[in-house]
């Protein structure tokens, strides 16, 4: 067991899981069972070693699994805005707004794909989604709205931050631009051209609330402006 695994527990979402122990990364003890309550039910989803605290990178690099995520697209409108009209959406779907009236349990996390506008004349783009629980994976149920689709996402490698207290569009976006200016300042290659919010908790806890940022790591140092310079023309609240 790697140094930094020393002390794990277990936890069933899907959570990014740290590259350097296989371990899940960048959680507080406080955010264990945040899906414990009414709005998002016991979890389904199989459970995942996680790490306490990792120290071996300035950011842990974590890897989030493949799957099937429930998704939405809202453009037009500021961050805060997109999550709550992309929510209600999904939750819709998972209430049983499908073709199967398939009842579909909460999961967290939830993930928002912000891609900021590339010009003065563009919109940014918001993608929310609610992970698919593996009992479901193989076959979900299908939307019945047009604006929800499945996606089937792939494997991805992030860099995650994460921060406590009620989230807003401007304080991800903050919080992104410090990691990426961490991680250029450091020489970590990143995908500049977007990043991803996730929140943990129902819109009802009131203390011990956990948000992520996600910056997904590069192949070949990055020779784009980072999220940093970015960020500032996303429509955060």
């Amino acid at each position: 067991m790697h140094s930094c695994c020393a002390t794990t527990h277990r936890l069933p979402i899907p959570y990014p899981v740290c590259m350097h122990c296989n371990a899940l990364c960048c959680i507080p003890p406080s955010s264990y069972h945040s899906t414990a309550n009414a709005l998002y039910g016991t979890a389904t989803v199989a459970s995942r070693h996680i790490l306490l605290a990792c120290s071996v990178m300035p950011a842990c690099c974590a890897h989030v699994h493949a799957g099937k995520w429930a998704s939405t697209v809202v453009t037009g409108v500021k961050y805060d805005k997109a999550v709550a009209t992309g929510f209600w959406r999904l939750f819709k779907y998972i209430s049983g707004n499908n073709e199967q009236e398939q009842k579909v349990e909460m999961t967290a996390p939830v993930t928002v794909r912000v891609t900021p506008s590339q010009g003065p004349f563009c919109e940014d783009n918001f993608t929310i989604s609610f992970f698919v629980p593996f009992d479901f994976q193989s076959k979900p149920p299908q939307p019945s709205a047009e604006e929800v689709y499945i996606e089937s996402r792939p494997a991805l490698e992030v860099y995650v931050a994460s921060f406590s207290g009620w989230a807003t569009g401007s304080k991800y976006v903050a919080r992104a631009a410090e990691l990426t200016e961490m991680l250029e300042d450091a020489g970590h290659p990143i995908e500049a051209d977007h990043f991803y919010t996730a929140g943990y908790d129902s819109p009802f806890r009131l203390l011990n609330r956990h948000n992520e940022v996600w910056i997904l790591a590069g192949q070949q140092p990055s020779k784009q402006q980072g999220i940093g310079r970015e960020a500032a023309a996303v429509a955060a609240a």
